[in-house]
């Protein structure tokens, strides 16, 4: 779409990246989860790109506040984020 803006892959990584550290991601989990929704958008893949960023930054917020009034849960679902499922799901080559 031509009347579509259009940000430089670097500075919307950055930008996405300071979203998930404010979400409480370290700097490197944040860098790595930013990449893999950018990668996304440039192979065209938008449903998994830069799009998902509110979804995925609202499950980390709703997981902390979970883990602050000590909810646990004994199973896991494919809808449950973690740090490591990020870190698992977005180191691909």
């Amino acid at each position: 779409d031509a009347a579509a803006p259009r940000i430089a892959c670097a500075e919307l990584e950055s930008f996405v990246r300071s979203l998930f550290e404010r979400a409480g991601l370290t700097a490197g989990d944040a860098a790595i989860v930013a990449r893999s929704l950018v990668d996304a958008d440039t192979r065209g893949t938008h449903s998994h790109g830069v799009i998902r960023t509110p979804f995925l930054v609202d499950r980390l917020a709703t997981l902390y506040w979970q883990r602050q009034a000590g909810a646990t849960s004994g199973r896991r679902s494919a809808a449950c984020l973690s740090r490591s499922s990020i870190r698992a799901s977005a180191c691909w080559s």
